[in-house]
């Protein structure tokens, strides 16, 4: 029986999470049934781990004005611009599908799924959307509704915060399937006991000190300002109190990136939060860190840090927006109202204090982990998805 061909699309080949996301179903898709292809703008991170897989790789053209574009900037005339000078590549995956035989095109991020499917119209094979955004109300966003709904074999969704863009009538769309976001628990604890990640060693910290952090990219969106505001509020009573930025700028948010550093500067906080940049070692910093602090500003579609930590077994703090109450129910983390730093304060202080409050979070979280987030979950329902 012919295997499947697969054609699995996304417009950078930077690693994020969603990347990540993919990388997993890349890795563990059932390569008896399926064949996957890989094509990216450019040759990155996420490409050459495709490679190592076994996954062909293909790069196409697609313009920079596109690839940089902030996902809040777009406007009717940077939609049809888009269509304009995204031609060239959409025929460049039109030839692609023709000279493999491609039977599916999957598209793993926003600016990847109008491209994806205007190549699956014009190849006559149906496409698959793997949807990891919340969009702003507008036009944009009913402009992609009703192009998925109409056009779209299916959209999978990576929670039901993302799902519900999807309502007609007030209620979500057959063709909208909501698979989560999942984590190899096995294997990332694997990693972690090969790791040699000691962020008290690196950056000469006693080793009985604390450390808090935010992990992922830095974007004003993601609110890592919230980390620093709150931690010029718990360093002035507790000594022992470290904080960490972990992440890097990945699409031109330098602006943001200077801001935080402008905040530790005037708040005398250059011995208390530094700032590591882009690293490989994350299971290895997650269980390293004591507490994970995600303050997302825009409701978060996922959060794939959040299952990172349950894994690890590191408490969580975080923003009551968008998907993170789903992530987080039965306690399995501490939710606070968006922008409340005094409400941060106290979560973080609790877990900080209360010992035993510290080992149920854990408890809870490294329990909901296991059976609602681990990876075969998400490659059954995926591949499920795919074959239908």
């Amino acid at each position: 029986m012919r295997k499947k061909r697969i054609l699995f699309f996304d417009h950078t080949s930077k690693m994020s999470g969603g990347e990540r996301s993919l990388l997993l179903i890349l890795e563990k898709i059932n390569r008896k049934k399926f064949e996957p292809f890989l094509i990216t703008p450019e040759p990155g991170p996420l490409s050459k781990e495709a490679r190592t897989k076994g996954v062909e790789t293909e790069y196409i053209v697609i313009p920079e004005m596109i690839l940089e574009r902030k996902r809040t900037k777009t406007g009717i005339l940077f939609l049809l611009l888009s269509f304009i000078t995204s031609f060239p590549g959409i025929l460049q995956l039109v030839s692609f599908i023709k000279r493999k035989k491609i039977d599916l095109i999957y598209t793993n991020s926003q600016k990847a799924h109008l491209i994806g499917l205007l190549a699956g119209l014009f190849s006559h094979i149906p496409v698959v959307w793997h949807f990891r955004d919340i969009l702003n109300e507008g036009y944009i966003k009913k402009t992609v509704k009703f192009l998925g709904i109409q056009f779209t074999k299916n959209i999978i969704s990576i929670s039901r915060a993302v799902a519900a863009q999807f309502k007609i009538a007030e209620r979500i769309n057959r063709k909208v399937k909501v698979v989560y976001n999942a984590i190899d628990v096995l294997g990332f604890e694997e990693k972690r006991k090969n790791s040699k990640t000691n962020l008290r060693k690196e950056y000469g910290l006693p080793q009985n000190s604390k450390i808090i952090a935010c992990v992922g990219q830095i974007a004003r969106w993601k609110g890592q300002e919230y980390l620093i505001y709150v931690a010029r509020k718990l360093v002035k009573r507790l000594d022992n109190l470290y904080f960490f930025i972990i992440g890097k700028t990945l699409f031109k948010e330098s602006d943001y990136n200077e801001k935080l550093l402008s905040l530790v500067r005037e708040f005398g906080l250059e011995k208390r939060v530094f700032f590591t940049g882009f690293r490989w070692d994350i299971p290895g910093i997650m269980y390293d860190i004591d507490i994970l602090l995600h303050t997302p500003c825009e409701p978060e579609p996922f959060g794939r840090v959040l299952i990172e930590a349950m894994v690890a077994g590191t408490p969580i703090v975080a923003f009551d927006n968008g998907a993170t109450g789903e992530i987080l129910r039965s306690n399995a983390g501490q939710l606070v109202p968006p922008f409340d730093i005094g409400g941060l304060e106290y979560a973080l202080t609790k877990l900080l204090d209360d010992r035993a409050f510290y080992k149920k979070v854990v408890h809870r979280a490294k329990d909901d982990v296991r059976e609602r987030f681990d990876s075969h979950i998400l490659i059954e329902r995926i591949e499920e998805i795919l074959a239908g």
